[in-house]
């Protein structure tokens, strides 16, 4: 059966805790004779669950090591581990990968190059191997970037890290095989999609400075991807070939704004006018039942509103491009309230980014004549959202935070035609709230803000 050594599956999980629990309790003192035990009668044994298990116990009890003690037996059991990998079965192929990954990422800073390499190179080989295999070579592979990036955490952003050498083959891999999934049918084809570029989102966010020019390599790729899909997806006649079209954009969108938040900001003023005119034509053409996509392509827009902030000329401008498609998005929240295809997590997160998006616009000084038409359109989403039953805090401090300041810029005299018994109860609510302290703070300032304290 299908196994991923990082979920809750028995009896693989329940070893892998089992021995856990032993290098905890007793931590490196029994180590040598069990791995020794297990080298002797599993690791070579003729069935491949005890192979499996041998691996994991191996994988499990790392942590526990004294790296400069045992230096040289880690450097053998990850050979005999790469070894492992050329097995006939599956599921032993799968837990090396893992238990490769588990030594790689506690031993990292202790490593040599050679020995790096060899990972690198092992693990990019498996990602084509079977589908189990490869998603956990994508997980692997992440969490060894997110390791090698911390592990520098002198630096905000470090110049260099230990998967430098390998960055660029490792993300132009993962792409590729993204790629390849994306083109096959089915739900374990869709998931290892998924999986691939979640690690690649990852390999973005965590980026050293010496492999920049990388990831802006790979977020140009991702951009031609989205506008090719924008001009093919009208072609899609199929309901499967619409949905594989919709979950490509989704995840593209995604990664671009990793690459949002993590480009230079001189970068940011060089590509702001396609990512703005890309992230608008996403929306304007999604027609995607759940609200995921024009959701994330509010997002970015959100993102892009954060980074574009210290030019503010251009700023206004692209003030004038976004505020209409929030009103879109308020529209759709609307409608798609009694809409079965968008579950409440999905009209909430869609809610949630519209709210956020106009605290980031509301926040800029030089906007205050851009907002003043859109006051009546603003004060539209809050009677939206006062009265439905669940609110999460996010939410209510975003709607506070926006109605402080519309009351602070154009005064109670322009606010308070537009503002309801429904909201003022609500925000009087929120003093209730005795658990959230932040939440009872900025609701008596609302109110206070308003002259409608009590």
């Amino acid at each position: 059966s299908e196994l991923d050594c990082d979920d809750d599956l028995l009896p693989f999980t329940t070893a892998r805790q089992c021995f856990q629990a032993i290098g905890i309790i007793y931590q490196v003192d029994v180590f040598e004779p069990i791995q020794e035990f297990i080298n002797k009668n599993y690791l070579r044994h003729h069935q491949s669950q005890y192979r499996a298990l041998a691996i994991i116990a191996l994988g499990s009890l790392c942590p526990f090591l004294d790296m400069d003690k045992h230096h040289s037996f880690i450097r053998t059991l990850l050979s005999l581990l790469i070894e492992m990998m050329e097995d006939l079965k599956e599921i032993v192929r799968q837990c090396a990968t893992w238990a490769i990954g588990q030594i790689a990422i506690q031993s990292l800073n202790r490593l040599n190059r050679d020995t790096i390499k060899s990972i690198v190179d092992v693990l990019l080989h498996q990602l084509h191997d079977s589908p189990n295999v490869i998603a956990t070579v994508c997980k692997v592979l992440a969490s060894l970037g997110v390791e090698a990036y911390h592990l520098q955490a002198a630096d905000p952003i470090p110049y260099y890290y230990r998967l430098s050498l390998y960055y660029e083959e490792i993300v132009f891999e993962l792409l590729h095989i993204a790629d390849r999934f994306w083109k096959i049918d089915g739900e374990q084809a869709l998931k290892l999609f998924r999986i691939t570029y979640q690690s690649l989102q990852q390999f973005i966010q965590y980026s050293p400075i010496d492999c920049y020019d990388d990831v802006k390599t790979i977020a140009t790729i991702l951009k031609n991807k989205l506008r090719v899909t924008l001009r093919n997806k009208e072609n899609c006649i199929y309901e499967n070939d619409h949905n594989q079209h919709v979950e490509l954009q989704y995840e593209l969108c995604l990664t671009l704004q990793k690459f949002i938040y993590r480009a230079h900001i001189d970068d940011i003023s060089r590509y702001k006018d396609g990512l703005i005119t890309l992230m608008i034509s996403v929306f304007k053409s999604s027609n995607d039942a759940s609200g995921n996509l024009r959701s994330i392509a509010l997002s970015n827009m959100a993102a892009l509103v954060k980074r574009i902030r210290v030019d503010l000329t251009d700023y206004v401008k692209y003030i004038h491009k976004i505020i209409p498609f929030l009103m879109i998005g308020l529209k759709d929240i609307y409608c798609n309230q009694e809409n079965t295809a968008m579950d409440c997590w999905q009209l909430r997160n869609f809610r949630i980014t519209c709210l956020e998006t106009y605290k980031h616009v509301l926040a800029v000084k030089a906007n205050k004549e851009i907002i003043r038409p859109h006051i009546a359109n603003i004060i539209q989403l809050i009677h939206i959202i006062v009265p439905l039953e669940e609110i999460s805090t996010r939410e209510l401090l975003y709607v506070a935070h926006i109605l402080t300041y519309l009351s602070r810029e154009f005064r109670n005299t322009v606010i308070q035609p537009f503002i309801t018994t429904e909201i003022v109860n609500w925000l009087k609510n929120g003093l209730q709230d005795i658990d959230n302290q932040n939440v009872l703070l900025i609701c008596r300032q609302t109110l206070h803000q308003l002259n409608l304290s009590t």
